[in-house]
């Protein structure tokens, strides 16, 4: 059996820490983003009521904290199919997923930088879409990229050899 981590690095695939390092980045950089765009609309109101205007200060803790949930997001697709052969890559691998999730984790960033939704656990689950869409992303990008449901996924038993014709 092929060890996942020594197989990604020898075939100059994605392994775990780039993954990680992917998720963190951009779930927290989305997360500033929202920060940002919350006190735009929160500086336009204040505008209209003659009020002083404040300046944008973020939340690096809370972009931080974010980013950790991205990188929880970003390791739940290998947890649930981990890279222990070279065609690994099944359902949860697949742009069917990236393209359900993705447009979910989008409506719902549009929702917490227009106001619609607030509070912690809606910032967190956000870092958990954009850390599972950062995924997605960068196995794309690979020579093997993602199948397009994953549906119809086999994976190797284990125990049978493969006979060679000579």
């Amino acid at each position: 059996m092929l060890d996942s981590y020594a197989y990604r690095c020898e075939f100059g695939q994605m392994n775990g820490p780039q993954h990680d390092i992917l998720g963190f980045g951009v779930s927290a950089v989305m997360d500033l983003n929202a920060q940002h765009e919350t006190w735009h609309l929160e500086q336009r109101r204040r505008a209209m009521c003659c009020l002083p205007q404040e300046r944008f200060k973020p939340d690096l803790l809370a972009a931080a904290l974010v980013g950790l949930f991205g990188i929880a997001g970003n390791r739940i697709h290998d947890a649930l199919e981990p890279a222990e052969h070279p065609n690994h890559r099944g359902f949860f691998h697949s742009w069917l997923l990236f393209a359900v999730i993705g447009r979910e984790t989008l409506s719902h960033h549009q929702r917490l930088c227009t106001g619609q939704t607030s509070g912690t656990e809606a910032r967190l689950l956000n870092g958990i879409g954009w850390g599972s869409c950062s995924h997605f992303a960068s196995d794309a990008t690979t020579a093997k990229s993602l199948p397009i449901t994953g549906l119809f996924f086999s994976p190797p038993r284990r125990g049978r050899r493969v006979r060679r014709v000579r």
